[in-house]
């Protein structure tokens, strides 16, 4: 009997460990969610004012609301079923956030290894910026989801070379323009993408060029609503993009940096003082991920991994309003990174020690003992550091009142 439950243990352990980090999500999520934070910030009564506005115009979007459409549609959609009940809004959030986790992990198992998604899908678990989206009124809520969505779908695409998939990549490509304007380059990453892997095999391109045509055409098709009213928000767009000076662009490139590994100034309720975004343990092992990336730049999701991360901080650069939440962009990145390092690590000291038990038992332990001190460091951080600051609670002293 106990030997079947040992072979049960170990046939099956991936799907408990998986199912046990999503349960602690879930748990993380929804504890404390009516009473932190109390009330809504600034910004969330405008997001909310955004979504009334929308539904009294007979769900059709104003020209400036299509920036961030889907998040506004989701809103009043869950508003006016609701009556804007905010707890029945951040509930549908943690379903979307708990999602993102399960692509999450779907995705680096297609690219990795089950054990560096467990990894992976911890990390994002306990993420702190992910969990102050998830329990406040904010768009950048879909941003992680969307992106992950992408890279899941361009691998599936290019792997299976089923038409079906590139339409449907082109149809997340348009979406995403929907979702925040960050996204609005993403054309532009992909083209520079395409070209690093044409130069590296020219059949990438040669072959699959009506599964890219089609691809090119449901993006124009299903971002034809946003291109048509795209002249009426070139100057608003213009000006997001728009650090003010080269000078400026360089200090905003170094606050990137800084801000996710040291010390970070961003303003708001997106950090709490000068802590940086990323904790110790994972700003290390990311940085150790980087540089192993960088060494192994001849296989190609190492290249893409990096080419990726330095574009995408490049884009972030060029942002006029710097803020915590436009970093969530690059944050899935970085915990794929920082759980490469860690299977590296774990898999050259077992291959170092195979038979040597002892050796394996201790590197185990040192590692669960820093990941543990990892997740505890992020939920004291989120619970204590951030929900009971009274500078950031002070930013929610708002209520929203509902009237048909």
């Amino acid at each position: 009997m106990i030997k079947k439950i040992r072979t049960s243990l170990d046939r099956y352990q991936n799907q408990i460990f998986f199912s046990l980090i999503i349960l602690f999500a879930i748990i993380l999520r929804f504890y404390n969610l009516a009473s932190m934070p109390k009330n809504l910030s600034f910004n969330e009564i405008e997001i909310l004012k955004e979504a009334k506005t929308l539904i009294s115009n007979g769900w059709i979007p104003k020209s400036n609301q299509f920036f961030d459409l889907i998040y506004l549609y989701l809103v009043a959609g869950l508003g006016y079923l609701s009556s804007f009940n905010i707890i029945v809004i951040k509930i549908f959030q943690i379903l979307i956030s708990v999602s993102t986790i399960i692509l999450f992990y779907v995705f680096i198992k297609n690219w990795f290894n089950k054990k560096i998604a467990l990894l992976g899908v911890l990390f994002i678990s306990i993420d702190v910026l992910d969990l102050i989206m998830t329990r406040t009124i904010n768009s950048s809520l879909l941003i992680p989801t969307t992106l992950i969505s992408l890279l899941l779908v361009t691998t599936l695409a290019l792997r299976s070379k089923k038409s079906a998939w590139f339409i449907l990549l082109g149809s997340l490509v348009g979406l995403s323009l929907y979702v925040n304007q960050i996204f609005v380059l993403i054309p532009i990453v992909i083209a520079i993408s395409f070209v690093s892997f044409y130069q590296k095999n020219h059949l990438i391109l040669n072959s699959y060029w009506k599964q890219y045509l089609l691809m090119a055409l449901s993006a124009i098709i299903i971002s034809l609503p946003y291109l048509y009213h795209l002249p009426q928000n070139i100057n608003s767009l213009v000006s997001y993009f728009n650090p003010g000076s080269f000078g400026n662009y360089l200090i905003n490139f170094g606050d990137i940096w800084r801000s996710l590994i040291y010390q970070s100034d961003y303003a708001g309720y997106g950090t709490i003082g000068l802590e940086p975004i990323l904790g110790p343990f994972i700003a290390i092992t990311f940085l150790c991920g980087l540089a192993y990336a960088v060494a192994h730049l001849e296989r190609r999701k190492y290249f893409f991994l990096t080419a990726f991360l330095l574009l995408s901080m490049t884009a972030l650069a060029l942002l006029n309003n710097q803020n915590a939440f436009s970093l969530i962009f690059i944050v899935p990145i970085v915990l794929i990174l920082s759980s490469v390092i860690l299977d590296y690590l774990l898999t050259v000291w077992f291959k170092t020690f195979p038979l040597n038990k002892n050796a394996k038992l201790v590197l185990t332990i040192i590692l669960s003992f820093f990941i543990f001190l990892s997740v505890y460091y992020n939920y004291e951080k989120f619970f204590y550091a951030w929900g009971k600051n009274d500078y950031i609670q002070q930013q929610f002293d708002q209520k929203f009142i509902y009237k048909k």
